[in-house]
């Protein structure tokens, strides 16, 4: 209920902005039939098929060059049966979310960002240290999408710029508890030197499981060497009434590091390659069945288009202490403008005690998924 009434708040305020400004409202429309190699309750292969698609509302704002705003809703299909939640009737509906309501106006000193929002901290397409608002860390992400890290939460923030290339950014975000006490505040300052971009943040933020609060400091670099390169690293130190502190420092220290080079064949076919890294020193650095803590973790990518209308993906998450791996190739083909047709196989690699595991038996384990279907942006 309260998700249902957040979605109609959003609409509401988004009505009026519709009526009093210039704005664009967009769907992007995507459909697969989907072929899974799953393991079933008994523990047996089993073969699925399954339509799954989802689609992306969204109304910007146009013709004010000092206010921008945006709301987003995404559905998720297929349906949701009522009758998994034990209702009397079995009725259906489609997962709805509010992905973006927000608004930002540009003042003369300043800049201000309030709303559902996301806001770019640190670099990174997959693995970000310097991300200490959304925690961009996890291995378990879709590949298949084109933004893989898109979490967006409530904040208000302000933004000071100090120069050029340089500015000053304090951001506020409201408690999950709706407890004043606990809410999460921080900052960034990012500055150029000659060609080299440095950014710092610091996050404050209340733990609930350790019932207390903690500091989270992160620093990064970026710079360009024919490809571009980046490195961030990220901490976190007890703050007041923390528990356990004598742990925290060990197991939040993340460094992450990324190369992407972008080579041009001919004025048409361009080849992309990217490699990221994720470092854990006080994770395990041993194999151990089924481990999910190592110390390292790698993305590799290699992007290839031939032509205008045709592009080619090939991305990986490699666990180089289990040697498995998690690997999505993808292709898609724009046929009309905004239409286009969608391929993609995701597999695991790997032994049945490993990470990304071919022959792992738990119940409701995919080892294969194939993904076929179409897109359309009007």
């Amino acid at each position: 209920m309260k998700k249902f009434l957040t979605i109609v708040l959003a609409l509401l305020v988004a009505i009026p902005a519709a009526v009093y400004a210039d704005g664009t409202l967009t769907m992007d429309y995507s459909l697969f039939e989907t072929v899974l190699r799953t393991i079933d309750t008994a523990g047996d292969v089993s073969w699925l098929t399954t339509p799954a698609g989802s689609a992306e509302l969204s109304y910007s704002s146009t013709g004010n060059r000092n206010v921008k705003s945006e709301v987003a809703l995404s559905i998720v299909m297929p349906d949701i049966s009522t009758a998994d939640f034990g209702l009397p009737k079995d009725l259906s509906f489609a997962l709805v979310s509010l992905d973006k309501a927000y608004v930002k106006a540009r003042f003369p000193e300043f800049r201000l960002t309030a709303g559902k929002t996301r806001l770019s901290w640190g670099d990174g397409f997959v693995f970000n240290a310097g991300d200490i608002l959304f925690d961009s860390l996890s291995t378990a992400v879709d590949l298949t999408s084109s933004e893989v890290r898109s979490d967006t939460d409530w904040l208000v923030s302000v933004n000071v710029p100090l120069g050029r290339f340089s500015f000053a950014e304090a951001v506020l975000l409201p408690p999950d508890d709706m407890d004043l006490g606990h809410l999460s505040a921080g900052g960034r300052l990012y500055t150029t030197i000659e060609s080299l971009k440095l950014e710092t943040g610091y996050m404050f933020t209340y733990d609930a499981a350790q019932t207390g609060y903690e500091h989270r400091l992160s620093l990064g670099l970026q710079g360009n060497l024919e490809a571009d390169w980046y490195l961030s690293g990220a901490v976190s130190l007890p703050g007041p009434g923390y528990d356990t502190a004598g742990t925290l420092f060990e197991d939040s220290l993340d460094i992450t590091a990324g190369l992407f080079y972008i080579h041009q064949i001919d004025s048409v076919r361009t080849l992309t390659l990217g490699l990221e890294s994720l470092i854990q020193p006080y994770e395990s650095w041993a194999e151990s069945a089924g481990g999910k803590d190592y110390g390292i973790f790698l993305y590799p990518e290699i992007g290839f288009t031939p032509n205008d209308t045709v592009s080619l993906s090939l991305r990986s998450i490699y666990s180089p202490i289990d040697g498995s791996a998690q690997v999505t190739a993808g292709g898609s083909w724009n046929v009309f403008q905004g239409f286009s047709l969608l391929g993609y196989l995701i597999g695991q690699v790997g032994d049945d005690d490993d990470l990304f595991s071919w022959g792992n038996t738990d119940p409701g384990w995919t080892s294969l998924t194939c993904m076929v279907g179409v897109n359309y942006i009007y």
